[in-house]
């Protein structure tokens, strides 16, 4: 499931080809970095990154990035992404090492 998903990043986010990596890191939480050397981000796609309906593809709904924030901020987490025209993006997933939720 998940290397279909990164070939698909890879090909959208790299036509003429590059490198896709997933790194973790731990500190005093776990980031998890997912960089890509494609076409990087104007500074507005930065700024609407995870805006609803906000879509830079033809066919897409623009809903995916939101979803995945709101999955990972009910983690008491975050995403940030860094990005750079022509040179690639990074998008970075921080998630506290221990959480607890109360069900109910």
């Amino acid at each position: 499931m998940y290397r279909k998903y990164y070939e698909k990043c890879h090909i959208e986010s790299m036509p003429q080809g590059g490198e896709l990596s997933v790194e973790m890191m731990e500190d005093e939480n776990l980031v998890i970095a997912i960089t890509d050397t494609g076409l990087g981000m104007t500074k507005e796609q930065i700024q609407r990154f995870g805006e609803p309906f906000f879509t830079t593809k033809n066919e897409g709904t623009g809903l995916g990035v939101m979803a995945a924030n709101i999955i990972v901020q009910s983690m008491k987490g975050n995403i940030q992404v860094k990005s750079e025209l022509n040179r690639g993006t990074t998008v970075y997933i921080e998630l506290q090492k221990s959480l607890k939720i109360e069900a109910g």
